[in-house]
């Protein structure tokens, strides 16, 4: 962490956790639940001692479960991912004293198609004509998202704050 915080950063924006949910096998997680919230915790308190900078959570992003499980890659290495264990730590990360990103509020369970993404290792489907980049000149309303993007800082897709009704700058 030492190499985080030297020069002192203004801001800290965390987003860890989200592996340790990985299933292996198909057995428990990685990790457990009260165990990956000591080390956040952990990482908080050293942070804290060391800047002053301001900190920010990210709860893990859900995942597509069946386009998980039918990646070779993550087939190959045994790994698997389940909401109800994104959703347990994004629990766990949103009861934090310190402000709050909400990426499954604002990704839905399963994050959205068209808020995945696409990767190498996951072959495009027929119907986009083998071009990623297609599907991405499409409009947000073609994609079957809003218009207009929401505000994460006020209003994601939800309408509940995803600061917790702070704007960033107020979240010191």
């Amino acid at each position: 962490m030492a190499s985080f915080l030297h020069p002192a950063p203004d801001w800290i924006v965390c987003g860890l956790g989200g592996k340790d949910v990985t299933r292996i096998v198909g057995g428990k997680p990685q990790v457990t639940l009260a165990k990956s919230i000591d080390k956040l915790r952990e990482l908080r308190r050293i942070a804290a001692e060391r800047t002053p900078a301001r900190w920010v959570w990210l709860t893990p992003v859900p995942v597509d479960e069946e386009r998980a499980g039918a990646n070779a890659a993550f087939r190959y290495g045994a790994s698997s991912w389940r909401n109800a264990d994104v959703a347990a730590l994004a629990d766990e990360v949103r009861a934090f004293d310190d402000p709050v990103v909400d990426l499954v509020d604002v990704f839905g369970v399963p994050a959205h198609p068209e808020l995945q993404g696409r990767t190498a290792c996951i072959p495009p489907s027929p119907a986009s004509n083998g071009s990623s980049r297609h599907s991405s000149r499409r409009s947000r309303g073609e994609r079957g998202l809003p218009s207009e993007p929401s505000n994460p800082t006020t209003a994601p897709p939800t309408g509940r704050p995803s600061l917790r009704g702070r704007p960033v700058e107020a979240a010191a």
